[in-house]
């Protein structure tokens, strides 16, 4: 049988197999599909009138074709192709396919009486069309997601300095496309590479193709066959790729530099890094023991303390703009058993703020209209959160939001 759905996928010319039978056409028969739908439609009709919509009818029309070649031998093989043919004419079909199987697709068609040829660029491509194109496309999406968090991640950390929260800090979209891109560029340059080959291995079926016609051809006529071309099995030079990767590896690094730029520029995201906050965060308070610290996001760390009687958590964190819009002045507002007390005592703005639902109680103070620290609690009173509060140097915590201005 010549057309076989085994064929193998082809890596190099060398593994190229084509092949060619020669007969007369008989059974030559054009002939068109046509499919018809409708969509739409209905309505209502009542005693007062309605109204009615006609349906929509669409038709799609497919010209198909088909003849037998005939050998002299006997053999006959179905084709099934629009080509120009009628029955009584030679015609020469050829396939292409893989050297292990020794099978193919039908590749190529040539009348010798009217000198027309046909090659199916289609069925060419068949050949290369499972040769890894598809896992490498998968392989550089997810090598983008993991380049971004973690070599973005890197990046942040080594032209800023600064925490690793890239979704936190200003500039961190610049760091994460550009992680992305350079953890990209090594299956760009596969991808690249892929394509190119693919490519090439396309053209050198194509030259095998009209070489196999052309050798029928001068068969069929009684003349010396044509040498058969001489076709390179190494791929070609990888530039392209190389210069592909190369340049998705720069633009990674100019994001990552413009993220840089951004992040130590002064602007309303400019807020303290964790890493700078976390050492004022006091290790015991009033022999409650410091347990379980984590930073929350840029300019934002937190710490668990346990007394006898319960436990609260103490926050110290950069408020940025969002502290100097915020009303600043004494006041008291209440929600059935919730309520805020705000008082402004030496330049310190002082919060304190209790949810019934969740019983939770809150006391902070604001530093220079920036910095706060907090503590909150379900189970201790209003004076243990002040004392905690207050064993934070929150002159220390001031002075280090110099560096880091907000405007």
């Amino acid at each position: 049988m010549a057309k076989s759905d085994r064929v193998n996928t082809v890596t190099k010319p060398s593994e190229i197999y084509v092949f060619s039978h020669t007969g007369q056409v008989k059974g030559a028969q054009r002939w068109s599909d046509t499919h018809v739908s409708s969509s739409g439609g209905g309505g209502w009709v009542g005693p007062h009138g309605g109204r009615v919509e006609a349906a929509q009818v669409h038709s799609n029309v497919v010209q198909r074709g088909k003849f037998f070649l005939c050998e002299d031998n006997g053999a006959e093989h179905e084709i099934h192709s629009l080509f120009g043919v009628r029955d009584g004419q030679r015609v020469i079909a050829a396939w292409g396919g893989d050297t292990h199987s020794r099978r193919g697709y039908l590749m190529g068609l040539h009348n010798l009486a009217t000198g027309e040829r046909l090659i199916m660029d289609r069925e060419v491509r068949r050949l290369t069309a499972s040769f890894g194109g598809c896992a490498l496309a998968i392989a550089a999406l997810v090598a983008a997601g993991v380049g971004a968090m973690v070599l973005g991640s890197l990046l942040m950390g080594m032209m800023t300095g600064a925490d690793v929260d890239l979704l936190g800090a200003k500039g961190g979209l610049f760091f994460l496309f550009g992680g992305a891109v350079i953890g990209a560029a090594p299956l760009v340059y596969l991808l690249v590479r892929h394509q190119q080959r693919a490519s090439w291995i396309t053209d050198a079926t194509r030259r095998v193709l009209n070489s196999e016609l052309d050798s029928a051809i001068a068969a069929e006529r009684g003349q010396v066959a044509p040498p058969a071309p001489s076709i390179d099995d190494n791929p070609p030079a990888a530039t392209t790729a190389l210069v592909a990767a190369v340049a998705c590896a720069v633009f990674g690094v100019v994001l990552a530099f413009q993220g840089a730029g951004t992040q130590n520029a002064v602007g309303p995201d400019n807020l303290v890094p964790t890493s700078k906050l976390a050492p004022f965060l006091p290790a015991e308070v009033d022999g409650a023991t410091q347990t379980n610290q984590r930073a929350y996001r840029r300019g934002v760390v937190g710490a668990n303390y346990c007394t006898a009687d319960g436990c609260y958590e103490l926050l110290i964190a950069d408020m940025g703009l969002q502290a100097k819009t915020q009303r600043y002045g004494s006041y008291e507002t209440k929600d059935g058993c919730s309520y805020e007390k705000v008082r402004i005592e030496n330049d310190v703005r002082t919060q304190e703020l209790y949810n019934c639902y969740k019983k939770e109680l809150e006391y902070a103070e604001i530093s220079g209209r920036r910095m706060m620290i907090g503590a909150v609690s379900k189970d201790l009173p209003l004076a243990t959160l002040k004392a905690a509060v207050r064993a934070v140097d929150a002159e220390a915590v001031l002075a280090a939001s110099k560096d880091y201005r907000v405007e």
